[in-house]
């Protein structure tokens, strides 16, 4: 009787270590990934632009917005295909993409597709244009 006692003293004893608090099971909480805004810059050597069409790619884009009323999105693929028109200056922000794990913020690339004038909207080279990704 005594041995009983004493396994299930033990048994006891051990389950007991087993279920301390060594905290959550599964991934790591404070590893989740967290949502955020990627801001699309412009860099144009015109004075003029008053249309571009870009595409952004290189992951999973949860949503696309743009201070501008002229503002068009569709998917191609992977990647999404956005036109804005407007007042296109130099260093504006043309649209801001909602990716799902801002640590993967460097995967994400914009490329000029095409850039019109703004009074025409006369197709231009889009030599010297670029668009650069920003994180909030």
């Amino acid at each position: 009787m005594r041995r009983v006692l004493v396994a299930l003293l033990v048994l006891t004893g051990g389950f007991a270590l087993s279920c301390g608090d060594s905290g959550p099971s599964g991934p790591d909480p404070s590893k989740d990934p967290v949502a955020g805004w990627l801001k699309v810059r412009l860099t144009t050597p015109n004075a003029d632009d008053g249309g571009i069409m870009f595409a952004i790619s290189g992951g999973q884009i949860d949503s696309v917005k743009s201070a501008y009323s002229e503002f068009y999105m569709s998917s191609v693929g992977a990647s999404k295909r956005v036109i804005v028109a407007g007042t296109l200056p130099t260093g504006s922000i043309v649209a801001e993409i909602l990716i799902p794990n801002i640590e993967q913020a460097s995967n994400y690339s914009a490329t000029v597709e095409q850039v019109a004038a703004k009074d025409t909207y006369q197709q231009r080279s889009a030599s010297g244009v670029s668009l650069v990704l920003e994180g909030y």
